[in-house]
């Protein structure tokens, strides 16, 4: 059986599973790139000739070119079509169509740790000073906005967000993540306050998706983003929604908040992707320290950083 018509079978095998249409599609996309690189090289189209040192030269190959910009692949790019490879070798290996692990002796390079922007507390201010000019969106996009910054939610989570979802008594917000996973989000008074305000007065209800557009049909994560861009632009802030969920998360833990809670309310599956963050804050721990440590005030003769005369 040639490799388009395992690919075929391995998304079918997928879907089967229950897996979501974006992590199909990712799948889809990266293989994809993989046959097109057997086909160029002249390499065998069936897996139980696939060698260690072959899957080494898809990676270097990868690691070499650059892309449509003149720029080099991405250190996260190269490891998502690595890891997409390696899962279906493995399945080839679980549906006993290989004898062995393909990727046995073959690292996977490790995503760049990148440091995650987020938003001062001055461009949040200005970014909710734009949101409550008076304007046709003005209250879907105050409510938006303090949605993203006191949830941390996803684009995808806050769009599919839907108006059953929602207890206003409790102040909680049911969304769906990755992989379909249920999660309750507690959102704060004044977002509240601001979300009822838009859904009495500005929300058509064409849907049964909470946030909507201006016609009144669901709002799409790129319409989201097209919304934030532009928000972005009148206050001159860059920001989009992941930059909201990142500004939550360092935000919740400078204020004393547990890691083990976060990990929940951003709905990670792995407490590493959310200690992450903690590295952030721990960051602000040594410098401050360094500028207030007894040591250096006491002995030393440094104070608030600078050495006392």
């Amino acid at each position: 059986m040639d490799v388009d018509a395992l690919v075929a079978q391995y998304l079918v095998s997928l879907q089967a599973e229950g897996k979501t249409p974006h992590t199909i599609r990712w799948h889809r996309q990266s293989l994809k790139q993989f046959v097109a690189w057997l086909d160029a090289s002249d390499h065998p189209g069936a897996p139980d000739r696939w060698t260690a040192p072959m899957l080494r030269s898809y990676v270097v190959f990868h690691q070499e070119r650059t892309t449509p910009r003149g720029t080099p692949l991405s250190g996260s790019a190269l490891n998502s079509l690595v890891r997409s490879l390696r899962a279906f070798c493995t399945w080839l290996r679980d549906e006993e169509l290989v004898e062995r692990d393909l990727f046995a002796r073959v690292s996977v390079p490790r995503a760049p740790r990148l440091v995650k922007e987020t938003l001062s507390p001055d461009e949040a201010r200005r970014l909710l000073a734009v949101a409550r000019r008076p304007g046709r969106n003005s209250l879907r996009d105050e409510a938006l906005l303090l949605f993203l910054l006191d949830t941390g939610a996803r684009a995808n989570e806050v769009c599919t967000l839907g108006t059953a979802g929602i207890d206003w008594e409790r102040g909680i917000a049911k969304l769906f993540g990755k992989g379909r996973k249920e999660r309750y989000v507690p959102f704060s008074a004044p977002t509240a306050k601001a979300m009822r305000r838009y859904a009495a007065k500005a929300r058509r209800g064409n849907s049964d998706r909470f946030f909507e557009t201006e016609e009144g049909w669901p709002l799409t994560p790129s319409g989201l983003g097209q919304i934030l861009k532009r928000l972005g632009a009148r206050a001159g802030v860059h920001v989009g929604p992941h930059k909201c969920r990142h500004t939550f998360g360092i935000s919740y833990l400078r204020s004393g908040g547990s890691v083990f809670a976060l990990q929940k309310l951003l709905g990670h599956s792995s407490l590493d992707t959310t200690l992450r963050y903690a590295a952030l804050v721990t960051d602000d721990l040594v410098n401050e320290h360094r500028d207030h440590s007894p040591v250096a005030c006491l002995l030393l003769g440094h104070q608030g950083g600078r050495r006392r005369n």
